[in-house]
């Protein structure tokens, strides 16, 4: 298996080399210091059809600065956990690539990485244990074009307080997300309405807002929560 995997990802990197900067179909480029992560990324993400077009991942190289290059890179993948590198060094490659949408895996936003989401504006934040439908929407999908840290207004003191929140939070952040009451939020995660209220008091709490909508609107910003067109109030 560890094999096939390595085959793959030296055939895509390989193919970096022939890219046409003219040619408009999707390039990602994966930054991580865990390999294991980066080829699950460009697995399941380098033969995604967008527009009619196959889409391309690769596994950054050592020498970050050729890899943007020679890519010239639609998406950025970055693992907010383990970046390989330097946040300010990657920021500095990735500068001058204005439209690059770009995208932050973690396994838990902690205050480090939402520090370093920060650095890289990331465009959208996504767990790495989502499911593929989720990854490939936050990769490809249209809900992002342009940085949730700098354009819509989210301050390093906003990710640092939505990093505060637990996984069990931010699960019923999105139930409430989907517009789901208490007691449906309760019965979809398997816990009581007074469990989800005591959650939702220590949500406002950490966010330092006064009502569902606005804590939703802090956490669609940032992309922990999927926007709904549906949405009731929280």
């Amino acid at each position: 298996m560890t094999s096939s995997r390595t085959t793959t990802s030296k055939s895509k990197r390989a193919d970096v080399k022939s890219v046409d900067h003219q040619d408009r179909s999707p390039r990602v480029l994966v930054v991580s210091g865990r390999r294991f992560v980066a080829e699950s990324l460009v697995e399941a993400l380098g033969e995604v059809v967008v527009g009619g077009v196959v889409a391309r991942a690769v596994i950054a190289g050592h020498d970050i600065r050729g890899s943007v290059a020679e890519l010239v890179p639609t998406v950025g993948i970055v693992d907010l956990d383990d970046l390989g590198l330097p946040p300010d060094v990657l920021a500095h490659e990735l500068q001058h690539l204005s439209t690059l949408r770009r995208v932050g895996f973690y396994d838990s936003f902690t205050a480090s990485s939402a520090a370093t989401a920060f650095e890289l504006s990331v465009t959208v934040l996504v767990s790495l244990t989502s499911t593929v439908s989720s990854m490939v929407n936050a990769t490809f999908g249209p809900d992002r074009v342009s940085s949730a840290t700098t354009a819509e207004g989210l301050t390093r003191e906003d990710l640092h307080r939505l990093s505060s929140l637990t996984t069990r939070e931010i699960d019923v952040l999105r139930q409430l997300a989907d517009g789901l009451p208490v007691r449906a939020v309760g019965v979809a995660l398997d816990i009581t309405s007074h469990t989800v209220s005591s959650h939702k008091r220590r949500i406002f709490e950490k966010l330092g807002v006064q009502s569902g909508p606005a804590a939703i609107a802090l956490a669609v910003k940032a992309g922990l929560v999927t926007s709904s067109s549906n949405r009731r109030p929280a």
